[in-house]
């Protein structure tokens, strides 16, 4: 008698699923309930900077879309150009290793167990920030007033940024000195690639344009950022012209040269960058700027199209 119940309760059950399906009941509208949650910004604010990525490769920004205010974020989320391998390992001339680290014993429960307890020296304080996250090189906007100035995040007007969490595309649109600029910003959903797009009349008047900036790695310190300024001798970019512009980046020890347009380099550690950069004086360019890994060469390159 109960299996007769039991059936006949899913008999039911199934002509009520049935007849609910015939009567053309509205399916979920999936683009809908996701855009309607995209971030917007409408001001300057360091404490909520947004990022287009892939889950392999994460490039933050500020309101115009790159990294052109980057120093303001130093102390609250600094803006970085991260990928899963985009790792530096600081000088070690003395061969520290944590093969060869003395670990401190301690007895617990009868047994001892080694522990890295000599905090505080050069040695342990090396282990503890090698290797370390590298910010792959800072992309942003070189913005200059009528007379020349800089521009400061005070001089932007009108922001309207949003983050489309549908397909992943960051619209920023801003004014400067009256001029509207509008950026794309988007990221290659399996490659380590920025594509960016802007529009403004201040491409051709000389007052907007792109900027890379390349860093020393740092780990000494475990709340600061990926990228150390401070060291301009402990790295170098060179560029050769080359139908674009075509330069080389190394980090710490290393040996460039350049022989009949092709070039060798003979890295003793360290990683190194290659990038082309375009002209940008035009009232519309998009911009392709990519990371790549090959063994220990991090390679950039970039293609402007006006």
């Amino acid at each position: 008698m109960r299996n007769g119940m039991f059936f006949a309760a899913f008999g039911l059950c199934v002509l009520a699923t049935t007849a609910h399906a015939d009567t053309g009941a509205p399916t979920i509208d999936r683009h809908a309930l996701v855009t309607r949650h995209n971030v917007v910004l409408t001001k300057f604010d360091t404490e909520n900077p947004l990022q287009v990525g892939n889950g392999e490769f994460a490039f933050m920004v500020d309101v115009t879309g790159l990294q052109t205010f980057a120093e303001a974020y130093e102390k609250t989320i600094p803006l970085g150009t991260l990928a899963q391998w985009g790792w530096h390992t600081s000088p070690n001339p003395n061969g520290w290793s944590i093969d060869k680290f003395p670990f401190r014993e301690f007895d617990v429960f009868g047994r001892k167990v080694g522990y890295a307890d000599a905090s505080g020296t050069p040695e342990s304080d090396w282990l503890r920030a090698n290797p370390h996250r590298l910010h792959l090189g800072r992309i942003g906007f070189q913005l200059n007033k009528a007379d020349g100035s800089p521009a400061t995040t005070n001089d932007l007007t009108d922001i309207e940024q949003t983050l489309n969490l549908w397909d992943g595309a960051l619209v920023s649109r801003f004014k400067f000195d009256g001029q509207p600029v509008e950026v794309e910003t988007i990221c290659h959903p399996t490659r380590d690639t920025l594509a960016v797009r802007v529009r403004s009349p201040l491409l051709t008047r000389g007052r907007l344009g792109i900027v890379l900036k390349f860093p020393y790695g740092t780990g000494g310190d475990a709340n600061a950022s990926t990228a150390d300024w401070s060291k301009p001798e402990a790295h170098e970019t060179l560029f050769q012209q080359d139908k674009v512009n075509v330069g080389e980046r190394r980090l710490d020890a290393g040996k460039l040269e350049l022989s009949q347009g092709k070039e060798q380099l003979t890295l003793a550690r360290g990683a190194r960058v290659a990038c082309a950069l375009g002209a940008v004086f035009f009232t519309s360019v998009s911009i392709v700027l990519g990371f790549r890994w090959r063994r220990s060469l991090a390679r950039i390159f970039m293609h402007t199209d006006a």
